[in-house]
């Protein structure tokens, strides 16, 4: 029969015996795991040499939005090696069109006063119309400027466009423009 003492040796060398297997088995499986891996990449690198691409960029200074104060006397010139020239398109990036400083009406007509608001029209390859107002600045998509006036009530900023005035409301955040107004003033112009 078998004591205590020797059933708990017993069990320690069975419970060793086990961690020991268990050790190798992690051991073993990683060790397949990074054999298989490194002949996948293998066979991936022989297929796809390994060459670095970049992008030409051409960026016009004065009218991209990308660009830093610092960094408008630079230009940035990258080659790309996948393709030659002939095959590259450009990149189209939003553009400044018009930026000025308009004197804002008030909505009601018993009031003579005026206040400016800064108005910067932009372009977006993507035809976006909508706008930004901040800080009494308005970036203004999609819209050409000089077809439209701006008014004031309260502390509400209104754009008048066609006989209808709409609400632009202060955001940080890009807004579309709500409705097909603009759709149908664009539209006819076409």
């Amino acid at each position: 029969m078998l004591t205590h003492r020797k059933k708990q040796q017993l069990l320690y060398l069975i419970l060793g015996f086990l961690l020991g297997l268990i050790v190798a088995a992690i051991v073993v499986f990683f060790g397949v795991i990074r054999q298989f891996t490194k002949l996948q990449i293998e066979k991936i690198e022989q297929k796809f040499p390994a060459t670095k691409d970049t992008i030409v960029v051409n960026v016009n200074n004065t009218s991209s939005r990308v660009l830093k104060p610092a960094e408008q006397d630079s230009t940035i010139q990258l080659a790309d090696t996948l393709c030659d020239e002939t095959e590259m398109d450009e990149i189209q990036v939003d553009r400044m069109i018009n930026a000025i400083r308009v004197n804002m009406h008030a909505l009601d007509t018993n009031i003579a006063e005026t206040k400016e608001l800064d108005v910067e029209q932009w372009e977006s390859p993507m035809r976006f119309m909508g706008y930004k107002l901040a800080n009494n600045k308005l970036i203004i998509y999609g819209v050409d400027i000089t077809d439209v006036e701006f008014a004031y009530k309260d502390d509400n900023i209104y754009l008048l466009v066609a006989g209808n005035s709409i609400l632009l409301s202060p955001s940080d955040e890009f807004l579309h423009f709500s409705g097909s107004l603009f759709q149908r003033h664009s539209s006819a112009e076409d």
